[in-house]
């Protein structure tokens, strides 16, 4: 069962060893992607946040919630830096230590809840689409084992539409909306589940 702790038998440590090192590798390319990034301040993170105006209609941050986002602004970008740093260390403990790689699951969500939180371009750009597409895939990347993950999944996608969309970056207070991200983040709790199964699934054939 995804949220029942599996016992430590000699199958379930092969299946565990097999997973952290696919999420070391996936974590490992995303982190060497955000450290290039940071390097040539560039990226939707990291580069340089444009405002939107009559000349600048892409890349750029149109109107968000500036009492909110503005005043911890700096402070979160320079913890998002601190957040990478970290996934720096752990990918390299992990040549060592492969179960270290459970733990990048939640440090990704952290790392998702920060930059989600002062303003930015992807903050501004993404929509429910976009954040259901980045969810289903970041559990193919992170997923080891732990039905945990699939709850803190689900939080940190409500967050991002609740806060992230409605509250920062002024998406309309509807019932239709809050039907719709409520209905997404539903979407991403089954798709975590569904996917947790399959690999279950297919590592107790194997």
């Amino acid at each position: 069962m995804l949220f029942k702790k599996q016992p430590e038998s000699k199958r379930y440590k092969k299946y565990l060893y097999i997973m952290c090192i696919k999420t070391w590798i996936g974590s490992t390319c995303m982190t060497a992607r955000r450290v290039f990034q940071i390097g040539h301040q560039s990226g939707s993170w990291f580069g340089e946040q444009k405002r939107c105006n009559d000349e600048v209609h892409e890349g750029c941050i149109g109107e968000y919630n500036h009492a909110l986002m503005d005043p911890g602004a700096s402070v979160l970008l320079y913890a998002l830096y601190a957040l990478v740093f970290f996934a720096v260390i752990l990918n390299i403990l992990c040549f060592k230590w492969k179960r270290i790689a459970c733990y990048l699951f939640y440090l990704e969500c952290l790392t998702r809840v920060v930059a989600v939180s002062f303003p930015n371009v992807a903050g501004y750009e993404d929509d429910e689409i976009k954040y259901v597409l980045i969810f289903c895939v970041n559990w193919v990347v992170f997923y080891t084992d732990s039905g945990n993950q699939i709850i803190v999944s689900t939080l940190t996608c409500a967050y991002h539409f609740y806060f992230g969309l409605m509250a920062a970056y002024l998406r309309p207070v509807t019932g239709a909306n809050i039907l719709l991200y409520m209905g997404s983040t539903i979407m991403v709790f089954l798709c975590g589940c569904i996917v947790g199964m399959i690999i279950k699934q297919v590592m107790e054939v194997n």
